[in-house]
């Protein structure tokens, strides 16, 4: 092997040494970035995923704690207390109202027509009307006047605020009534809103009167329905301030759609009186669930989804699949083992909510209650990987799961594995050239190259060595006399870089604090006589929602630099910025007697500055100044990012004081104003308590004969 290297010239076996090198190199760097990548890239996959149905179990969580809450509040709403019992009382007359024979066939004709037609769209078997026909002449008196001769049609039946024929006191009542419980279920975004007689269990009203309203919820055709249950749950345990949920199933007045159930008792001073009942709306459970269709933009890819299941093992929102190919959703479906009737349901109601049945590991391991995430199979036996958990919702056992199809998920290894195999080859034999390009240099001569380089170490940035060849050894010299040059440009980049830097650290510190600071000392002062000054901008808010956020933030901008420059006219220092707050102080770096007075002279000439902004700029801003004199403490602390700090008790005095002065005003304490009572006038002081003293706080009027220009 050595007799061979000798045999070949210098160039190539620098061109091999090199190749052999890289060919090392890039196969150990190569595993090492394909082990640690991959690992990276599928921990953050499952970070991102975990970190999506996280957020949205939040979401769903905070929703029902905000249902519980709005109808904890509303059942003990003395409206709903009134209503209840007007309504109770409005119905106890129609007991003893009746139908004429020809009002009771329109009724008829109305459940073996209208309802049974809309029935029949949903129900796979329809069943006979008769079922739900009223067995009751009041609940017949009241669905005549408010179902059966509403005029509106079905759907719409909550647009009638008066029976024209229905002529009894809960008419009056309805007509009082109805618009404020239907403004509150479209503001609160309730399907419907009942009140439920504690007796009888009869809904002696509903908001969108459907076939349920005037029912018994006792012994009536809708006592199994998730309202019946609701109902006989409240009875059974009628806790004050307690809210009781059902979950989704198909509920058959709604036309077999499925509704969920919120209630809560009512009482009327220590008087069982009734019940408040919304159905709560399955769109806004699943607005969360699928992001309004964004889907993509909010981490989950092309595949990804989120989906809440319930304790009987049913989807509580809407597959993605169904909401973007509904076609694929449909075909996929039928190759499962799913029932002919859920293809149905899902049909004719356009959701999965209550009707498509997820059986996966994942929902089981989150009836467990167990969370994680996991490589498994979706309900539709795709590849799948998933996160799971189960949701903290008092009265319903739920669970969340978000997935991405594995081939997506994992797409970004495929495609690293991909790059490194590409670039490792590609470097290979960018290498290859170049070892030969390279080898080349190192036959120019050493010992010009080794003048240069001893030049170029001793600090001469002038060093060039000339050679006429035009073979290697005046490519070598080019590349030394370009590497000089580099070097020179680099250095005049970070002479440039290290003025930048000193003029950038000036803006942050003052002048003097600034340059001790580049020598290296621990800045750290007490002041005596000090006076600093609060200066905090009202109406930012208002003015962002006007004009944008782009346009305010030029406009504070531009008033922070007025500020500067009204600092440096009465040589006040600016402090810091902080959101709304602009703090000055006078007398840090260099001793002044009067620095309670300039301090005073900045904050008029402040106000009358900001007047002529806001005339200028048609805002309406304005400034509460709170001006506070005596000893402080000093100093540049932090490391990373240091800060100029003041602390002691004119710097806590002058940002309490500050909330105190009203806008466009100055409040100075009561040292302040005896150091300047010869150059201003003053209100009539007022005390305020701070840390158990009491303090005379005063605010500045500017005499007749003192502008702010002095």
């Amino acid at each position: 092997m050595a007799r061979i290297l000798n045999n070949i010239s210098l160039k190539s076996r620098l061109s091999l040494l090199l190749v052999l090198v890289t060919l090392t190199s890039s196969f150990i760097i190569g595993i090492l970035g394909w082990t640690n990548g991959r690992d990276a890239l599928r921990q953050s996959i499952t970070n991102q995923l975990t970190s999506i149905r996280a957020s949205q179990a939040y979401q769903i969580e905070t929703y029902f704690d905000r249902i519980f809450s709005q109808t904890r509040t509303l059942a003990e709403d003395r409206m709903i207390v009134n209503a209840m019992k007007q309504f109770k009382t409005g119905y106890g007359v129609g007991l003893h109202r009746s139908l004429d024979e020809q009002q009771n066939a329109e009724v008829s004709q109305f459940y073996s027509k209208a309802f049974s037609d809309k029935l029949a769209e949903a129900a796979e078997d329809t069943p006979m009307p008769i079922m739900f026909e009223p067995k009751r002449s009041v609940v017949s008196y009241f669905q005549y006047h408010y179902v059966v001769k509403n005029p509106y049609p079905l759907g719409e039946k909550d647009q009638l605020t008066q029976s024209k024929d229905e002529l009894t006191i809960y008419s009056r009542f309805h007509r009082f009534y109805h618009p404020i419980m239907r403004n509150l279920a479209n503001e609160f975004g309730y399907y419907d809103i009942f009140l439920i007689d504690v007796k009888s269990l009869s809904i002696v009203y509903s908001v969108f009167k459907e076939t349920d309203f005037g029912t018994s919820l006792l012994d009536g055709p809708y006592q199994d329905s998730g309202l019946g249950v609701l109902a006989k749950q409240i009875i059974e345990e009628p806790t004050r301030g307690e809210v009781t949920v059902t979950d989704f199933r198909p509920y058959t007045p709604s036309y077999g759609a499925p509704a969920a159930f919120v209630g809560s008792p009512i009482y009327d001073g220590n008087e069982l009186i009734g019940m408040l009942a919304m159905q709560l709306p399955a769109a806004q459970i699943n607005d969360a669930m699928t992001y309004g269709g964004a889907w993509e933009e909010n981490g989950l890819g092309q595949t990804g989804e989120s989906y809440l299941v319930g304790s009987d093992k049913m989807m509580r929102s809407d597959a993605r699949l169904l909401l973007e190919e509904e076609e694929t959703f449909f075909d996929k479906v039928g190759e499962g083992n799913f029932r002919p009737n859920t293809v149905k349901n899902i049909t004719v109601f356009n959701t999965t909510n209550a009707f498509l049945p997820v059986v996966s590991d994942s929902v089981l391991e989150a009836f467990d209650r167990n969370s994680g995430t996991h490589l498994t199979r979706n309900y539709l036996g795709e590849p799948v990987l998933s996160s799971f958990a189960p949701l903290n919702i008092p009265g319903l056992d739920w669970a969340i799961i978000s997935e991405m199809a594995t081939s997506e998920a994992f797409n970004p290894i495929a495609v690293l594995q991909r790059n490194i195999l590409i670039w490792g080859v590609v470097l290979v034999l960018i290498t290859a050239l170049l070892s030969m390009l390279i080898s080349r240099y190192f036959v120019s001569p050493i010992e010009k190259l080794s003048d240069g380089v001893r030049r170029l170490s001793s600090g001469q940035d002038d060093v060039s060595i000339n050679i006429d060849t035009r073979d290697e050894f005046g490519q070598l010299a080019t590349s030394f006399n370009t590497m000089v040059s580099s070097i020179r440009e680099k250095s005049a980049t970070i002479a440039r870089k290290t003025e930048e830097n000193e003029a950038l650290l000036l803006n942050i510190l003052p002048g003097p604090i600034a340059e001790r600071f580049q020598a290296g000392e621990v800045v750290a002062d007490q002041l005596q006589q000090v006076t600093i000054a609060h200066l905090q901008i009202k109406g930012l808010d208002d003015m962002s929602a006007n004009l944008g956020v782009t346009s305010s933030a030029a406009l504070l901008h531009a008033l922070v630099d007025r500020l500067d420059d009204l600092g440096e006219s009465y040589e006040v220092e600016p402090v810091k910025t902080l959101g709304n707050t602009y703090i000055v102080a006078c007398g840090l770096t260099r001793t002044r007697l009067d620095h309670s007075r300039q301090t005073v002279d900045f904050a008029l000439a402040a106000l009358k500055m900001l007047t002529k902004f806001n005339a200028e700029n048609s805002t309406q801003l304005s400034l509460k100044i709170g001006v506070a004199a005596g000893p402080v403490t000093s100093a540049v602390v932090g490391t990373r990012q240091f800060h100029y700090e003041l602390w002691g008790r004119p710097a806590d005095l002058a940002a309490r004081i500050r909330f105190e002065a009203k806008p466009n005003s100055i409040l100075v304490t009561d040292e302040v104003q005896q150091k300047v009572q010869d150059h201003f006038n003053f209100s009539k002081p007022i005390r305020l308590e701070y840390d158990d003293m009491s303090l005379d706080l005063h605010s500045v009027i500017l005499k007749a004969s003192h502008t702010a220009d002095e």
